[in-house]
């Protein structure tokens, strides 16, 4: 029985060394991604993102689809035309009390004044005063004072309920985004009513169907079927705004006026008809350009004309909205709390981390990144239909940024481990070289040739016929063989963990057999490969040891990716025999796909070149060369439907040279498969051009049925002869010729060209 060399601490380490490994690799970008997340935060917070959030705001309320008219409200529009006509301004009291006189005949449910008449304007003033003094359905407007005004009181005449304030919260810019529907009336202002034009008007046409305000347990505003949810310091996205009275967001039908409107003088002349007015709300305002009365809005910016909206639409805005509201007819917009905002922001920061770390290439980053972008902005936009504010300045912040860092992070990790790789290589190359050494020292002190064994680890590189390799098959029985001597005396478990089912195939330095691991629920399958050192000295061990372990370094590497089966476990006997555990992927070999399907289509074959291509810029990115790329050492995933590249030739250099490489010393550390080696990879300098010839083999292969041997070659050119033999589309053979070259340097130079230029 063999002795194993502490194998189960070795495992146990192994274990632990990998958990510890995941848990080093996630907190790093778990850090990165929440100290992008917190910084976006902090900036928030402190305001720095407030006119990026209003601008987005702004953008999302032009995006909606546009409302009609509210015909529940008129707008009787004071025009240049009726300022010039008239010759005055402000206009008389007089004119006023005509217009009011013309309304009220039609019965309207409201009329709102929105034109100071704190002073009187002759002629007329008395019939004026008499006449707002007597109608309960007239609003007229006051002005709270503030730092820059003393304010503007309504006319001493009419009653408390009968006045509105006609103030209006203009944000920083300019833009109106906010509607104030009652405030705190100062001591010593000349306005007297603490309620807006806009919400007297609305509470005049709902108190007609029953409606009637009520204060909730929250201090805020339930007004029929809905709870006017008044505006905090942060709501939505702003920051530390003056909130003080009663704000809501002011929810735009249009970039218009909102209600229909006519002039002044269709009033006057009465061009007008009792329908238009008839139990509806009537507002009387100025839109002459000449008088200061018009706000910027969300719908301003990009407007060539009629960028401000006058006061009195604003005001026929925020009235709308109100009734609207209160019949259950429009949703306020509404903003989540706090909390929720953070969660949002820190979910999408994640998800940036995320398409960052999957991403691994900027050009991938770019795609993913632009996806995930369109949803998020869809996502809001969509939500600010249906009435929702959501973060979107913070959350793009915090996917961009997240998605970059992680980026950045991961491609410096890579960029590090590509070093290791190289290193490893390096060390790899001298160990092979002095292995090579070693051998030839042995062989020119050696008096019996034939003990020699396979420097390469196949036929065509030893001179064995190339019949024997025709039958990928044919290496069973000889590791069957191996199998039984090694391990049918006992019933014993490898390593005291691994129990060998069946022998999968074998070869000059290798056996590889399939195996359950016990010491796992459900004894998974995994594949175990056997490589044994052809000489026992220790200088020769020694190297052979250390080349080993090289080898099962970059292979642990490599099996992060999906498409490469991961390295379980290494180690060492003490008969001086190297194991390799790996991931078992249960399918079909290509070899044997080709073989039952006969020839594969245009299309099919593309499919697959993308797929291997996709491996081959991953481990060429780190500095491997496969170097044995075959249909034999691929297989389709049956579970993911996936295809996978195996044996990455781990230790096939540690092999003695044979008799025929003895009679050839040019052909140096040589590994490959007749047929899909090219001539630089025969000499002992394969490149990553080596493998992108391979590939393009199996590409013949898949297309014609034929096996490299029974292709011809030009003898002029040496390239592969091929396209007679199958008709393929020009642009696929184009960049399949290229492929087969025979000279290294007219071949594409990397794998990512070759995927660029497949339709």
């Amino acid at each position: 029985m063999t002795k194993m060399i502490s194998f189960d601490n070795q495992q146990m380490k192994k274990f632990w060394f990998r958990k510890l490994k995941n848990v080093t690799q996630t907190i790093p970008l778990l850090g990165i991604i929440g100290a992008i997340a917190t910084s976006i935060l902090a900036a928030r917070n402190v305001g720095w993102l407030e006119s990026w959030e209003l601008s987005a705001y702004d953008q999302m309320m032009r995006l909606r689809p546009e409302l009609a008219p509210d015909d529940r409200l008129l707008i009787v529009e004071v025009t240049e035309a009726n300022i010039q006509q008239q010759q005055q301004w402000p206009l008389s009291d007089r004119l006023i009390h005509q217009v009011l006189t013309n309304l009220k005949k039609h019965d309207p449910v409201a009329i709102g004044l929105d034109i100071y008449r704190d002073l009187p304007v002759e002629p007329g003033h008395a019939e004026f005063t008499a006449q707002i003094s007597g109608s309960d359905r007239l609003i007229l407007v006051c002005k709270e004072s503030d730092k820059d005004s003393p304010g503007v009181p309504a006319p001493s005449a009419i009653d408390k309920d009968q006045v509105g304030f006609a103030d209006i919260v203009v944000d920083p810019g300019g833009i109106v985004r906010r509607g104030l529907i009652f405030q705190q009336i100062g001591e010593n202002s000349p306005c007297t009513s603490p309620l807006a034009l806009s919400f007297q008007l609305a509470r005049r046409y709902l108190q007609t169907l029953g409606i009637e305000p009520e204060k909730t347990s929250t201090n805020d505003l339930l007004f029929g079927t809905k709870t006017f949810k008044l505006l905090e310091p942060n709501s939505g996205g702003y920051n530390q705004i003056d909130n003080r009275g009663g704000q809501i967001l002011l929810n735009y039908r249009s970039w218009g006026y909102g209600a229909p409107s006519i002039t002044l003088d269709d009033v006057l002349q009465e061009k007008i008809s009792p329908e238009q007015i008839k139990n509806k709300i009537v507002l009387i305002g100025v839109t002459a350009k000449s008088i200061d009365d018009a706000f910027y809005t969300p719908f301003s910016a990009g407007r060539a004309e009629s960028q401000k909206m006058p006061g009195v639409a604003v005001h026929a805005q925020l009235t709308s909205q109100i009734i609207s509201a209160a019949l259950g007819e429009r949703n306020l917009l509404w903003y989540w709390s706090d909390w929720v905002e953070i969660i949002w922001i820190c979910s999408w920061s994640f998800l940036g981390g995320i398409v960052g770390y999957r991403a691994r290439h900027p050009l991938q980053l770019a795609i993913a990144e632009t996806g995930t972008l369109v949803v998020l902005l869809g996502t809001t936009a969509s939500a600010f239909v249906l009435g929702a504010w959501l973060p979107v300045v913070p959350s793009v912040l915090g996917l961009i940024g997240s998605s970059g860092g992680v980026l950045a992070y991961t491609a410096n990790q890579e960029s590090k481990e590509r070093q290791a790789i190289a290193r490893q290589i390096q060390q790899q190359t001298k160990d092979i070289a002095l292995l090579q050494q070693l051998l030839k020292e042995r062989e020119n002190t050696s008096s019996v040739p034939s003990q020699t064994h396979s420097y390469t680890s196949h036929s065509e590189i030893t001179g064995i016929p190339p019949e024997a390799e025709e039958d990928e098959n044919t290496a069973i029985a000889s590791a069957d063989a191996i199998w039984k001597t090694s391990f049918s005396l006992t019933s014993s478990l490898l390593a005291g963990r691994y129990k060998i089912t069946e022998a999968l195939g074998a070869g000059g330095f290798a056996s590889t057999y399939l195996a359950q691991d016990t010491h796992r629920p459900g004894y998974p399958d995994c594949v175990v490969k056997k490589l044994q050192p052809a000489h026992r000295d220790p200088t020769f061990l020694a190297v052979a040891r250390r080349l080993f372990h090289t080898e099962a370094e970059i292979l642990e590497k490599l099996g992060n990716h999906p498409h490469i089966p991961r390295l379980l476990a290494h180690f060492e006997t003490e008969d001086q025999e190297f194991y390799l555990v790996e991931e078992y992927i249960p399918g079909q070999l290509l070899s044997e796909e080709l073989s039952n399907s006969g020839v594969f289509d245009e299309t099919r074959t593309i499919e697959m070149l993308k797929e291997i291509l996709s491996i081959l810029i991953y481990i060429h990115d780190r500095g491997v060369i496969h170097r044995d790329l075959k249909p034999s050492n691929i297989i389709r995933d049956s579970e993911k439907n996936r295809l996978v590249l195996i044996d990455f030739g781990a230790v096939k250099e540690i092999q003695p040279q044979d008799q025929h490489n003895a009679r050839h010393p040019e052909l140096t550390v040589a590994i490959g498969t007749r047929g899909y080696t090219p001539p630089e990879q025969l000499a002992g300098q394969p490149n990553f051009s080596s493998d992108i010839y391979a590939l393009g083999v199996i590409a013949i292969n898949a297309l014609t049925g034929l096996r490299p041997n029974q292709l011809e070659c030009d003898r002029h050119t040496g390239n592969l002869k091929w396209r007679h033999l199958v008709n393929v589309g020009e642009e696929l053979a184009k960049i399949i010729d290229k492929m087969v070259c025979y000279h290294f340097v007219e071949r594409y130079q990397s794998a990512a060209e070759v995927l660029k230029e497949l339709p």
